[in-house]
């Protein structure tokens, strides 16, 4: 549990910090190692509240959000699928 917590802390230092892609590949990577990384989701939000703006034809202005609950659900799906996250 300490140990979740201290990475989803690590993770706030990195998205505040680090480039935006760092962070994708920190967040997708704590998505195959926890099981259901929600925290992933808040963190999306973090981002947008920090650097997001308006993009698009709509103005859409959560894109790391949906960038990351779209991973989240291919993470989940895929785990599955695969031998060693799978149901023996």
């Amino acid at each position: 549990m300490w140990f979740r917590i201290a990475l989803d802390v690590l993770l706030v230092i990195t998205a505040a910090v680090t480039p935006w892609w760092m962070t994708v590949v920190v967040v997708t990577v704590l998505m195959f190692y926890f099981t259901k990384y929600y925290e992933a989701i808040v963190v999306g939000m973090f981002v947008d509240m920090l650097y997001g703006s308006p993009m698009g034809p709509f103005d859409f202005q959560f894109v790391f959000t949906f960038l990351f609950v779209v991973v989240f659900i291919i993470v989940e799906h895929s785990k599955t699928k695969l031998r060693p996250y799978g149901a023996h």
